[in-house]
């Protein structure tokens, strides 16, 4: 009996640890798409979200929510920048993913980062319901001024 409740223990533990729970939270994924500009410099490309939508007025990436149809969270934050920014951006153009960001409201956020295939912002096309204003900032910019980081708690 005991030998037989061991043996189901550890076949049970033969997978992956995930955060339990996880698959009900909200799952948004972003994109953080680098380009080069008349400078010769790396820039990372920011929305300004719409007033009228939700977190309206944020400062973002082209990003929202992570779709059934969605082949994988990296394909609906490229999808989610097509139907914001009206660019497509091949899937080879992906350098990679950062960190999953977990927020206490129960929203996790895939991001991902890559090269974006236009140079000029001119050559954009963005959706007004959803954008107000497209702007880059050199990555030197980040080099320079680390981020700061503040831990808020949650009081239920």
């Amino acid at each position: 009996m005991i030998e037989n409740l061991s043996e189901k223990i550890r076949v049970s533990l033969e997978h992956t640890p995930g955060i339990d729970g996880i698959e009900q939270w909200f799952h948004a994924a972003v994109f953080l798409p680098l380009l080069t500009q008349g400078d010769g410099e790396w820039h990372l490309l920011f929305e300004k979200r719409a007033a009228t939508i939700r977190q309206g007025g944020e400062i973002c990436f082209p990003g929202g929510e992570v779709d059934a149809k969605d082949a994988s969270p990296c394909s609906g934050a490229l999808r989610e920048t097509f139907e914001e920014l009206g660019v497509m951006v091949p899937s080879e153009n992906v350098w990679g993913q950062l960190d999953t960001l977990l927020i206490a409201s129960g929203t996790r956020i895939s991001a991902f980062v890559g090269e974006f295939p236009v140079t000029e912002l001119a050559g954009l096309t963005p959706q007004p319901a959803e954008v107000a204003e497209v702007f880059t900032l050199p990555l030197t910019y980040f080099i320079e001024n680390p981020p700061q980081r503040y831990l808020c708690p949650v009081l239920i």
